[in-house]
């Protein structure tokens, strides 16, 4: 096999009637963007001057005795201009991260395969394994030595087509390249990819996103400090606009981490609406009920009738937290009763909701602990379950997602699964 570092700093000759002479050396292969099995586009060298010249592919090849020989240089070779949309292999891949498509993370390249079709260099794989790394140290040799031991490294090569180079903020276009092919990733994916980018990297991948792509990824950040830190770097309007596209009560928490500066700068650049819900539940302790508690939930008045409801419901159901199950209050707003989807369905359509409804309601004060919100879930096995003030009134719900992290939390399974992966 060959590879990139084996090509990188070698000898190039030009044939003269005489013999042969030294160009240079060979300081980098270029490939055109966006391309999943690329051929080199052309060749790099380095003058004895220190000038740059470039060779476009077909030019250059090695010959019987393996050197590289440049045909026609005095036709084929021009000073080295940059072209837009073009990758510098030793430059912008060797020793830099690349998203794995396939295996939806990033890896570091420790070198480059490659391998010559004629007079074309075909670019085949990255190597992101120890014998990458031990042939760019000049070690590979130790490779062999170590198979023959039955200790050898595990080869890694990932086809090229497999992977996404991850430019600067500098090369936006390289890093529209990758991002394009990022927005089809789960957003459980890209939260687990952000703390192996660079922080600008960072900001670049959910600032190409969707805003309700880009709230998702953050709530599903498990590292708060990342967290905190992408918030206080995003502009202060974008944070606002992602938060309000997420649930009240991840909203509330995510913004409980932030200074209170940042807090107030970003609850500020929020729309009435979600500022007001986010604010109020910001009042409460983290770790009661009002604290884990949602305010997108869905509640009628119980003199609706059932077709009422459910010509209601069709408009509701959109922004609603879960509609597993469905609230009914008096006209003060206290919680007098609770129905499924299923009851709103089968209820005559003319019947109220007050005759249809199940009356004995069980729900959580605002100021319950986690410990009385776990217990009631499980001992009633509610995927979702109310939330009141002193007088009753219906003040939000509690979503089994929530106390899930929770019980997850409490019991170190989240740090088990983080130190697993």
């Amino acid at each position: 096999m060959l590879f990139l570092s084996q090509l990188l700093g070698s000898r190039v000759y030009a044939l003269e009637s005489e013999g042969s002479i030294v160009l240079g050396r060979l300081e980098d292969v270029v490939i055109q963007a966006g391309q999943s099995n690329p051929l080199a586009r052309g060749f790099i060298l380095r003058g004895r001057r220190g000038d740059a010249f470039w060779v476009p592919s077909g030019q250059l090849a090695p010959d019987a005795d393996g050197r590289l020989v440049v045909r026609s240089p005095q036709r084929s070779i021009r000073l080295f201009l940059p072209e837009a949309r073009t990758i510098r292999l030793g430059l912008d891949v060797l020793d830099k991260q690349v998203i794995d498509i396939m295996g939806r993370k990033v890896v570091r390249v420790n070198d480059v395969q490659v391998a010559w079709a004629g007079e074309t260099l075909r670019i085949v794989a990255v190597d992101v394994g120890w014998t990458g790394f031990l042939q760019r140290l000049g070690l590979g040799w130790l490779t062999a030595v170590l198979r023959r031991l039955g200790l050898g490294p595990r080869e890694r090569l990932i086809p090229w087509a497999l992977v996404e180079p991850l430019g600067s903020p500098a090369s936006p276009l390289k890093l529209s390249i990758a991002w394009n092919k990022l927005r089809g990733y789960h957003p459980a994916d890209l939260a687990a990819l952000l703390p192996d980018l660079d922080p600008e990297e960072q900001v670049a991948l959910l600032r190409s996103l969707e805003l309700r792509d880009a709230a998702e990824v953050i709530s599903r950040i498990e590292e708060p400090p990342l967290r905190r830190s992408l918030l206080e770097r995003l502009p202060t309007g974008l944070a606002s606009d992602i938060l309000e596209q997420m649930a009240p009560d991840d909203a509330a928490d995510v913004l409980a981490e932030l200074p209170r500066d940042d807090q107030e700068a970003i609850v500020g650049g929020m729309e009435r609406a979600e500022r007001s819900d986010v604010e109020r539940l910001m009042r409460y302790g983290p770790h009661s009920a009002g604290g884990l508690m949602t305010t997108d939930f869905i509640a009628f008045p119980e003199r609706l009738t059932a077709q009422e409801a459910i010509d209601r419901l069709r408009v509701l159901a959109p922004d609603a937290e879960t509609i597993y199950y469905l609230y009914v209050v008096s006209e003060d707003g206290r919680l007098v009763g609770t129905l499924s989807l299923r009851d709103l369905i089968v209820a005559p359509p003319d019947r109220p909701l007050s005759a249809v409804m199940h009356r004995r309601v069980v729900s959580v004060p605002l100021e319950a602990d986690e410990e009385t919100v776990v217990d009631v879930m499980a001992r009633y096995d509610f995927l979702a379950l109310p939330v009141v003030d002193e007088q009753g009134r219906l003040q939000g719900i509690i979503t089994y997602d929530d106390v899930m992290d929770v019980v997850l939390e409490r019991g170190g399974w989240k740090r088990r699964l983080r130190a697993r992966d």
